[in-house]
């Protein structure tokens, strides 16, 4: 092999490895977040400003590595000296009853030294009644168990039997399904979103970026749900546990 032909298989190898170490960056911080996940009191603070309101105490995730798992950029983006307002809108798919304010949804972040500071949830959504559902999953994300080949987080949820989720609760909170099943008492509901552009429109060929939702239910009870947002993919099972 001569001088040139190992310089070419270098500098393809090195074009090959570059995503490959910057998703390595990524995950890294990811580790880091799920650490301090599971010591949620410690690194987190969930507050009610007016909407849930996630705040970060030791932040770790930078605006590359919340876009490269969203597998997007945000709807828009704002930006003051060292402060970067970055907003996801998601819009419902299927039809939807005229006023159903859960046609879109929309989540802020607020980066301060390039680093993810707070994480504001969709207004419409109460955060009395998601508070304790809201910190129970964001701990219960810090022991998760992550399938690196599937890139798939699976999480174990334990609620008392008066505090799980019902098909009721979640319609409040989420609307009418785009598609729901039922067989006798075991129901699946799927909820479709479309991420909206940075522009408000998709250049003719690129790939559809969506959030897709599935529950399945016991006797109007949530048993289990699937999400998968972007690179974002969580299987959680909810475990009654004794009063």
């Amino acid at each position: 092999m001569n001088v040139h032909t190992f310089q070419r298989i270098v500098r393809r190898a090195g074009i090959g490895l570059l995503p490959l170490l910057l998703s390595g960056c990524v995950y890294v911080n990811l580790l880091k977040t799920q650490k301090q996940l599971a010591q949620f009191n410690r690194f987190f603070l969930l507050q009610d400003t007016g909407r849930l309101t996630l705040q970060s105490l030791a932040p770790t995730l930078r605006p590359t590595d919340v876009y490269w798992l969203m597998d997007a950029e945000p709807t828009s983006v704002t930006t003051n000296l060292q402060t970067i307002n970055a907003r996801y809108i998601l819009a419902k798919q299927g039809s939807l009853p005229p006023n159903d304010s859960s046609g879109r949804l929309a989540v802020d972040l607020v980066f301060r030294d390039q680093l993810l500071r707070d994480m504001s949830f969709p207004t419409n959504w109460p955060a009395p009644a998601l508070n304790k559902m809201m910190t129970l999953s964001l701990k219960s994300l810090g022991q998760a168990k992550f399938n690196a080949l599937t890139q798939t987080a699976f999480l174990i949820l334990p609620m008392k039997a008066a505090d799980m989720p019902t098909q009721e609760k979640m319609i409040h909170l989420l609307g009418e399904p785009f598609l729901r099943e039922q067989t006798g008492p075991e129901a699946h509901c799927q909820y479709r979103y479309r991420l909206l552009p940075a522009d408000g429109h998709r250049a003719k060929g690129s790939a559809v970026n969506e959030m897709v939702l599935e529950v399945w239910l016991t006797s109007n009870v949530v048993q289990r749900s699937s999400l998968q947002c972007g690179r974002v993919k969580c299987r959680t099972q909810v475990v009654p546990i004794k009063p």
